[in-house]
C-alpha cells in the first residue's frame, strides 16, 4: 500500500521527463551498438578508397593537361541547402500485444529524431488510447532538422497508471531514405523488440511521413 501511495503521488511530469529520458537512453544504445557493427567494415572501405583516390591523383597529374589540372584543384562554390523539415503522422497502430495479463494495452507513441540536441521539441508524444490493440491516432508531428539528423525513431508504449510504462517495441526511419520532394510516404512498419521475440510477430504501426527540404539562402 505504501508503495502504491508513493507511485499514485509521483510528479506526473517528473514520471515523463523520466520516460522521455528512458527512450533517448535506448536510442543512445541502439545507435552505439549499431556504430560498433559498421566501425571496423568503415574503416577498411575509408582505408582503401584513400589508397585508389591516391593513385587516382597520381595518373591525373601525369596525364591531364596543366590547365585542366588547376581547375580541378580550385575549389567548388559553396551551395547553401538547409537541413529541411521532417513531418509524420501517426495514423493507427495493429496486432499490439497486451503486456499485462489483467489489463488491455493503452498505447502511446514517444518520437525521437536524432541529431538535434538543444532543439525544442526533440522528443515528442502522442495521445494514448485507451483499450486498444488497433489504436486510431491521426496526429500529426513537426521536427526542423539539422544538418546530422539521421534517423526518426519512434516507439511504442502501454501506459500504465500503477506501474512504470512498458514499451511495446520501436521502429527506425532513414532520413537519408526519404524524397526531398515533399511528398508522404505511407507505409505499415513491424514493430522491434529482442525481449519479446514472437509476441510482436503481427505488431505494427502505420505511419506518413514527408521530408522538405529547406534553403534559408532563399528566404
Amino acid at each position: 500500500i505504501t508503495d502504491l501511495m508513493h507511485r499514485y503521488g509521483e510528479d506526473v511530469s517528473l514520471k515523463a521527463d523520466q520516460r522521455d529520458q528512458e527512450v533517448l537512453d535506448l536510442v543512445e544504445l541502439e545507435n552505439l551498438r549499431r556504430t560498433l557493427a559498421l566501425f571496423t567494415a568503415q574503416s577498411r572501405m575509408v582505408k582503401e578508397q584513400r589508397r585508389v583516390l591516391k593513385l587516382m591523383e597520381t595518373l591525373a597529374q601525369n596525364n591531364l593537361p596543366p590547365e585542366v589540372w588547376e581547375e580541378m584543384e580550385a575549389p567548388a562554390e559553396e551551395v547553401s541547402t538547409g537541413a529541411g523539415t521532417l513531418e509524420v503522422e501517426l495514423v493507427s497502430g495493429a496486432g499490439l500485444p497486451r503486456m499485462d495479463m489483467f489489463r488491455a494495452c493503452d498505447p502511446y507513441a514517444v518520437m525521437f529524431v536524432d541529431g538535434l540536441a538543444g532543439y525544442p521539441k526533440v522528443v515528442q508524444t502522442s495521445q494514448w488510447v485507451r483499450r486498444s490493440t488497433s489504436p486510431e491516432w491521426n496526429e500529426r508531428f513537426e521536427w526542423a532538422l539539422s544538418k546530422s539528423s539521421q534517423r526518426l525513431t519512434v516507439t511504442i508504449w502501454d501506459k500504465d497508471n500503477i506501474t512504470k510504462d512498458d514499451i511495446i517495441g520501436c521502429i527506425y526511419i532513414d532520413l537519408a531514405a526519404l524524397p526531398l520532394d515533399g511528398s508522404w510516404d505511407e507505409d505499415w512498419h513491424g514493430l522491434q523488440n529482442p525481449k519479446f521475440g514472437n509476441k510482436l510477430r503481427d505488431a505494427r504501426i502505420k505511419l506518413k511521413v514527408r521530408r522538405s527540404q529547406h534553403d534559408p539562402a532563399a528566404e
